[in-house]
């Protein structure tokens, strides 16, 4: 809802000509935290769930395409030695293909479905909330101790002091929230180290066939 006191407020404060009250240090520090959370798991959310985007649909990967390419010839230059190394090559790409699609599946669950959005939608929404709330209180109080003999100044003080106390008891939560964010990014480089540890093991395997 449009309020002309917070917006003349806020102009007054951009051209010095209004007081403006200062949040405590850790209040400062506490939205820079949130803010930068916020960012950072979305953008690391973004990276992830495009980097495996393919291997989420349904329909086939290059990778994919290509195996199903390589079985075809191996069927018909079954007694060559290219067919039996586009054998080898179909397996190696199916196996690849099937470590990847079971990574998405499980980086998906867990982080993007699970604590990506838990903390996008939930902890950190609320957060954001309180923040945009303690800002309007903020502009509210200095805007009424701005204006001479403002009746209703010792209230917008008290809902001032009131919201700056939810966002303190909020962002006494934050270790605990970078505790999770960390607990999380360690889980997904533990997905990820054991699909490429599946992938080397199947190029490994297939090195006798394609010599």
């Amino acid at each position: 809802m449009f309020n002309l006191k917070r917006l003349k407020q806020t102009v007054k404060e951009k051209t010095g000509t209004a007081m403006m009250t200062r949040y405590p240090a850790e209040v400062d520090q506490g939205i820079t935290m949130t803010t930068e959370m916020l960012k950072g798991i979305k953008a690391i959310d973004m990276a992830i769930m495009a980097q495996w985007a393919n291997y989420r649909l349904s329909s086939l990967t290059k990778l994919e395409k290509i195996s199903n390419l390589c079985l075809k010839i191996a069927a018909k230059k079954n007694e060559k030695k290219v067919g039996k190394m586009c054998g080898v090559t179909a397996n190696l790409c199916t196996a690849i293909s099937k470590a990847e699609r079971n990574c998405a599946k499980d980086i998906a669950r867990d982080l993007s479905s699970g604590f990506s959005k838990r903390m996008i939608s939930g902890e950190l929404k609320a957060a954001v909330k309180l923040i945009d709330d303690l800002k309007k209180r903020r502009l509210d109080k200095d805007a009424a101790n701005n204006e001479e003999g403002a009746p209703d100044a010792a209230e917008k003080d008290a809902a001032y002091e009131s919201q700056l106390a939810l966002v303190q008891a909020e962002f006494a939560n934050l270790p605990a929230y970078q505790t999770r964010h960390a607990a999380a990014i360690k889980k997904f480089l533990t997905t990820r180290m054991a699909a490429l540890a599946e992938i080397e093991k199947a190029c490994n395997d297939a090195k006798p066939g394609l010599v």
